[in-house]
């Protein structure tokens, strides 16, 4: 099993080392962990792409905090904004229940008992490969992304996972035009979209929730971030 508690305790590490452009918001991440997700593709995802991502911010409680949550048949808030680190195993199950992490983002998470801060704008991030099972839970987003959007969130679905197996009908109705899907580079994983994904999460306005939903590809020819 994946001890994602001895990443986020590295990344909590280097973070000192971070990107020293601001970018002072209040950022959930939510992982598809279900079994439509390979091992070795979320492996290389939490190596190559989330902690190097992670180490771009500088963590406090005055600037950038993270919450996450896992999903796969259940959504499990791992850690909220004011605790930034946990010990976590994810439990991998074939069920995914992209809604169930959406609401509990919307109802647990960027709350100010979770910690979150009424002066910093809300990002959620949300990795999956977009494909909700049961299919027909496809329907219950909208007891989250409504209210989301009545907030003026600003809406990105990306992606991760098997590239014939992307659903984006799905990422769509999630993320409208803005969606971008990430291909893992057989050298570099998925660090080369770091650094784009930094810059669109922190060029958001200050008012507001931003998600974003990121799903990856293998191939060359996904959508360009740029």
């Amino acid at each position: 099993m994946l001890k994602i508690f001895i990443l986020f305790t590295l990344l909590y590490i280097i973070s000192t080392n971070a990107d020293s452009t601001p970018c002072n918001k209040d950022i959930g991440i939510l992982i598809d962990t279900s079994l439509s997700i390979p091992q070795r593709k979320l492996e290389v995802f939490l190596e190559t792409f989330l902690k190097p991502f992670y180490a771009k911010f500088e963590i406090s409680a005055q600037k950038t905090q993270f919450g996450l949550i896992t999903f796969d048949k259940y959504s499990r808030l791992r850690f909220t904004l004011a605790e930034n680190v946990s010990t976590i195993e994810p439990v991998r199950q074939f069920i995914t229940r992209i809604d169930l992490a959406l609401l509990q983002a919307k109802n647990e998470l960027f709350t100010l008992s979770a910690g979150d801060r009424e002066d910093k704008q809300n990002v959620l991030l949300v990795f999956t490969d977009g494909r909700p099972f049961p299919p027909e839970t496809f329907l219950l987003f909208n007891k989250s992304l409504p209210f989301l959007r009545a907030q003026n969130v600003s809406i990105f679905a990306v992606g991760y996972g098997i590239e014939a197996q992307i659903n984006t009908t799905v990422l769509r109705e999630i993320g409208g035009d803005n969606v971008l899907i990430m291909y893992e580079d057989k050298t570099l994983g998925y660090t080369p979209f770091v650094d784009p994904i930094k810059k669109m999460v922190c060029s958001n306005g200050p008012n507001g929730v931003s998600v974003v939903l990121l799903v990856a590809l293998e191939h060359s020819h996904a959508i360009d971030p740029a």
